[in-house]
């Protein structure tokens, strides 16, 4: 008798690194950078020690670009 393996689920991440963001979208790093410069896509600057801080980005906020680009708008930053 074989058994079979059920993957246990991921839990939600609400935030992703850049590159995370990047690979989901299929895009560069660098490419989601300039989005992000140009106000297409926002982020969210994490506080650490020092100069030392995060950037992550809402795994809403992509939805919603993908959304507005597939509508054919630029979304508000």
């Amino acid at each position: 008798m074989t058994s079979t393996l059920v993957p246990v689920a991921s839990p939600l991440r609400l935030l992703l690194t850049p590159r995370e963001a990047a690979e989901a979208l299929g895009i560069s790093e660098r490419m989601l950078w300039q989005l992000n410069h140009s106000g297409e896509i926002p982020c969210l600057r994490i506080p650490g020690r020092g100069k030392a801080r995060s950037i992550r980005y809402s795994v809403e906020d992509l939805k919603r670009w993908i959304e507005h680009r597939k509508a054919g708008q630029i979304p508000p930053a």
